[in-house]
């Protein structure tokens, strides 16, 4: 983009071409400036008047084209305020997902529109794309297996304790049966045994087996 030093009155122009590029800036409440490839440097009287001169307002013919483009971004936007599903605290993949879902049903709507006489407000025919998905496919219940305590399934093996950083002592935890057996008085034994899946200290034997293998102990 071309440094434009010129200060420009406003309704004044100041532009740059190359080969099939223009670069144009128009001075009208502050500057804008565009670069386009698809307009030439033509003005375009409008019937608007202009309340400080009283004469006809004048914009160049890429931004006169562009605002009236951006019209119809604006009310999609608006379109889609009413239904966003989007928040703050979701990840930019997950509401680019949501928003395409969005878009994808205001193009429907888009062309419903234009099948039906009948007027329907976008809000209203995302609710009936819903209630048909629903009608159609149901609701899927879980499907919940009853697999028990976690640690009584047969996946568990025994790993040293890791070491704590600087240290160079072995590692040790508490050994979770001899500190929280019921069956005779409980005591607090290291152990430098671990189970990983279920992150507690164990001795090798005969604890380990236990907890693995006894509901209570």
């Amino acid at each position: 983009m071309p440094v434009f030093d010129k200060k420009l009155k406003q309704g004044d122009t100041d532009w740059r071409s190359s080969e099939n590029l223009l670069a144009i800036k128009w001075k009208d409440r502050r500057d804008v400036v565009m670069l386009t490839s698809m307009h030439e440097n033509r003005m375009v009287t409008l019937p608007k008047i202009n309340r400080s001169t009283y004469e006809n307002v004048i914009k160049p013919l890429c931004v006169l084209e562009y605002n009236r483009q951006m019209g119809a971004v604006d009310r999609s936007d608006m379109m889609l305020s009413s239904v966003d599903c989007t928040r703050k605290c979701l990840k930019w993949y997950k509401k680019l997902f949501f928003h395409s879902i969005d878009i994808t049903l205001l193009n429907a709507h888009a062309m419903f529109s234009t099948r039906h006489t009948k007027k329907t407000s976008f809000a209203n025919f995302h609710l009936a794309v819903i209630a048909q998905l629903i009608e159609r496919y149901g609701i899927v219940k879980s499907i919940h297996c009853d697999l028990g305590n976690a640690r009584l399934q047969n996946r568990h093996f025994p790993v040293s304790v890791p070491r704590k950083p600087g240290s160079t002592k072995v590692g040790s935890r508490r050994c979770w049966v001899c500190s929280h057996t019921k069956q005779k008085q409980a005591k607090r034994k290291e152990s430098s045994y671990m189970c990983p899946e279920c992150d507690v200290g164990l001795c090798v034997v005969p604890c380990f087996k236990i907890y693995h293998t006894e509901a209570t102990f």
